[in-house]
């Protein structure tokens, strides 16, 4: 009995390896099948060489299989040479934009950009609208010469309309700016009725002595140099000064003008300005003497001498008629 049970087991663990033997023997027929057929579906895609014949093998496959790499790099070597065939295809018409436009970030982006600047670059030039470059590309590779062409046209159209001021308001600080100031002040004094209108309106010492430089015999002349005078002597009388002694009445006349003799008995060079119906201004070397001869009436009277350590001096004088005189020096007090 024991025998026949022993034998009976036997059988029993033979037939389970057989069972086992058997089924893994399907499953690896199965498996070489699937391979086969993965292969063979594979190589069906393969010949079509499509990116959707590729992804239809992922979609059916999965991510991981046998070829499933190659499925993904086929599928990126197909998007290249696509996108390299679009960018010949667009470049060669110039269509720069629409190659950034459908791509978003191709792998041209940045020649297509620069191709673009250029092109934008070349059309501002053609046209010469510079602006039109500048709007899109204001730090632009071409944005210096660009702003350089913008400021050459506006001077050549200043020129042309000789509206130099329409310059100067747009490039308070450009290249021509010197040049414009000095076309727009030559237009304020290129006639002598401009000049004495353009003096008058800035009333300065110095505009009254640019009408005189430019025209020393005008009609303004004399009021000119009686301005500087007056001004002169308004500039002295602003400052600190000394007093000047008062004149000696010498005769007297019924007449409209007085005689005035100054003896200069100092060691500079004495200037003499008077300041009222006439202006005049006299100039006295030292030890020597001058005489003036001014309309009657109320002057403002100031001396000053070529050194600059000595101040001026300032009065007033009353002219009646007739005859005055006077002497200047100056008198050093230590303390």
């Amino acid at each position: 009995m024991r025998i026949n049970h022993y034998k009976k087991k036997k059988r029993i663990k033979l037939l389970a390896a057989l069972l086992f033997f058997g089924v893994l023997t399907s499953l690896i027929v199965i498996n070489e099948k699937d391979k086969k057929k993965e292969q063979s579906f594979f190589e069906i895609q393969n010949q079509i060489h499509t990116i959707d014949a590729y992804r239809i093998y992922l979609s059916q496959y999965g991510e991981n299989r046998r070829f499933s790499q190659q499925a993904k790099d086929s599928i990126y070597a197909i998007e290249k040479q696509e996108e390299t065939e679009l960018w010949e295809s667009l470049s060669k018409q110039g269509l720069y934009q629409v190659y950034i436009d459908i791509t978003k970030k191709g792998s041209f982006k940045k020649e297509a950009q620069l191709a673009l600047e250029n092109q934008t670059w070349e059309e501002a030039k053609k046209k010469r609208i510079y602006n039109l470059y500048l709007e899109k590309y204001p730090n632009g590779i071409f944005s210096k010469e660009a702003k350089e062409l913008m400021e050459q046209m506006s001077w050549e159209a200043a020129k042309q309309k000789r509206n130099y001021q329409q310059y100067i308001d747009a490039y308070p600080k450009g290249k021509y700016i010197s040049m414009a100031q000095e076309l727009i002040e030559n237009e304020l004094w290129n006639t002598e009725s401009k000049a004495w209108n353009e003096a008058n309106k800035r009333n300065s010492i110095n505009s009254f002595k640019k009408y005189l430089n430019l025209y020393p015999n005008g009609i303004n002349s004399d009021r000119a140099e009686k301005r500087i005078i007056d001004k002169e002597v308004d500039d002295i009388f602003k400052g600190e000064y000394g007093t000047l002694p008062s004149m000696g009445r010498t005769s007297f006349s019924q007449g409209t003008y007085s005689t005035i003799s100054v003896y200069n008995n100092t060691s500079y060079v004495l200037s003499l300005r008077y300041s009222g119906n006439d202006s005049k201004v006299i100039t006295i070397p030292s030890q020597s003497r001058k005489s003036i001869s001014l309309l009657n009436g109320n002057y403002r009277v100031t001396a000053s001498v070529n050194a600059s350590s000595v101040r001026n001096y300032a009065g007033t004088e009353s002219l009646m008629g007739g005859g005055y005189d006077v002497t200047y020096y100056i008198q050093t007090i230590r303390y």
